[in-house]
């Protein structure tokens, strides 16, 4: 059995660069508290699992609380003795101010009582030092990088500041495998008490069931031909999530808001696009009750839309990261991605694989899924089989890699007027990093801007399951 004292030594916290600014944002006799109060009474380690070495300000104090929390791990008790031990075997104790430090620090604890109150001091300080140090960061990084332009410069100050925002939460940590694993098998415990779907669910049951929901961190791509129902899908991912009470922001480069209005109150409320476009719909009382009904519902949707055509990637991250400070945002849908520019980008191939990189960077750092339209090449017009590939993504690679999920949407009658499969759309999983492909099938409502969960269990026709066996 491994003696907790032959552990490694923990990692220093972070050396924040020591100024007068600095020194004001501590807590230090809320950090000797804490200190002294463990040491006396080890249980109350277990009150503040949310406090971490690198809230510490003072270097002694934290390596103490790292060792602490070691040997706690290691199942040995805690007292001065066996920590000043830990560090005499790594010829450390000095760095900690000896034996006699932590002595100090039991002897002269006021009360034990108020550890709860000393640790909110100890993260709020901590917090306030990290904004302070993004704030320096901020200010280097605007005079060093004298090559990129304005916007982008920005783009990188809001980067900054809202990673430390972030990690005022939840602050990245490099972990043992043994650490890993633990976690996931609480992570599957956790999973199996809860069942259902724990992502941003899309309305739609087979989808969901693949997918399991759209997780924040990734990536996914809607690609297909012109008039396949790219935007539909969208539209009707964006409102069924929307109804969960979802926070969305949508960037519709191609469509007005008008227009993306009029397609998700008419889905929503299963209203011909027609009779809204020609306003007819007002003519009848019964449809009008319908409209009222599904204006209603659009309108208490929490969704952020910027139509503004020819935007730079540097300001749908601005005005994500603005929203989520504000607000909150649970997930972005891009409408399309080829239409995003990106103004440190010379060529298109480099354009879009930029846009590509930080779109993802952007579901990394929010935590949120992002989902992007994409087009797709005229070659596969070419083809006898029209089922997109992925070589079929237009103008870069970079976005098959950067996606954690690509799917093809295709119509059979679009191009095949006598189709045994009129108003039925494949939804075409080619890439998931996560999990299985495969081909899901959902009902197609053109009139009404409107997918939908088919009916029935669909089997598709005999002839196109021997095609999918020959391997075309």
């Amino acid at each position: 059995m491994n003696d907790c004292l032959d552990f490694p030594p923990p990692p220093p916290p972070y050396p924040y660069q020591e100024t007068p600014t600095i020194r004001q944002l501590c807590a230090i006799d809320s950090e000797q508290n804490i200190i002294g109060t463990i040491l006396l009474k080890p249980e109350k380690l277990l009150d503040v699992p949310e406090l971490r070495s690198i809230d510490f300000f003072d270097n002694q104090n934290a390596m103490i609380f790292d060792a602490m929390i070691a040997i706690s791990e290691a199942n040995k008790p805690i007292d001065v003795v066996i920590v000043a031990e830990y560090f005499e075997r790594r010829g450390q104790l000095e760095n900690i101010g000896g034996m006699g430090y932590m002595i100090d620090l039991v002897k002269n604890l006021a009360s034990s009582r108020n550890i709860l109150a000393h640790t909110k001091l100890v993260t709020d300080r901590a917090k306030e030092r990290r904004l302070v140090q993004a704030a320096q960061d901020i200010q280097e990084a605007i005079y060093q990088d004298g090559e990129l332009g304005t916007e982008e410069r920005l783009s990188n100050a809001e980067a900054i500041f809202t990673a430390a925002n972030v990690s005022i939460e939840s602050t990245a940590e490099v972990v043992e495998m043994n650490t890993a694993v633990k976690d996931y098998i609480e992570y599957l415990s956790w999973r199996f008490e809860n069942e259902g779907i724990h992502g941003v669910k899309t309305g739609f049951e087979k989808i969901d069931e693949r997918l399991q929901g759209l997780k924040g961190g990734e990536m996914y791509i809607i690609a297909a031909r012109p008039g396949m129902g790219k935007t539909t899908y969208a539209t009707n991912i964006l409102a069924n999530a929307c109804r969960q009470g979802v926070k969305a922001y949508f960037s519709s480069l191609e469509m007005p808001r008008n227009q993306l209005v009029q397609r998700m109150i008419a889905s929503t409320g299963n209203i011909n696009l027609s009779k809204l476009k020609d306003a007819s719909i007002l003519a009848c009382s019964h449809e009008s009750a319908k409209l009222t009904v599904s204006i209603s519902l659009v309108k208490d949707m929490n969704v952020a839309i910027d139509d503004q055509g020819g935007v730079d990637i540097a300001d749908i991250r601005s005005r994500c990261r603005a929203k989520f400070r504000k607000g909150g945002l649970d997930i972005l849908l891009i409408d399309y991605l080829q239409l995003i520019e990106d103004r440190t980008a010379k060529s298109r191939f480099e354009v879009v694989s930029s846009v590509s990189r930080k779109l993802k960077a952007l579901a990394k750092e929010l935590d949120i899924p992002v989902v992007a339209l994409s087009q797709l090449s005229r070659k596969l017009e070419e083809r006898p089989d029209k089922r997109p590939i992925m070589s079929d993504l237009r103008e870069s690679g970079q976005i098959e890699q950067d996606a954690d999920v690509i799917q093809f949407l295709f119509r059979d009658e679009v191009y095949n007027e006598d189709s045994n499969k009129k108003g039925i759309c494949e939804v075409i999983t080619s890439k998931f990093r996560d999990g299985e492909t495969g081909t899901d099938y959902v009902a197609f409502f053109g009139a009404q801007n409107r997918m939908a969960d088919l009916a029935h269990e669909y089997t598709p026709p005999v002839d196109e399951q021997k095609t999918k066996k020959k391997g075309f």
